[in-house]
């Protein structure tokens, strides 16, 4: 696969390291359907 995409390569890099981390904190909340409540867990 990398060698069809053919990324740009850097000496002054090392793949090993290099990561990207997303973390996202969506607030819940419950949700009433008339006489029906959902909860999340």
């Amino acid at each position: 696969f990398v060698e069809s995409v053919q990324p740009p390569r850097s000496p002054g890099h090392s793949p090993i390291f290099q990561a990207m981390l997303s973390w996202q904190n969506n607030e819940t909340s419950d949700l009433a359907l008339g006489n029906m409540n959902l909860q999340g867990v």
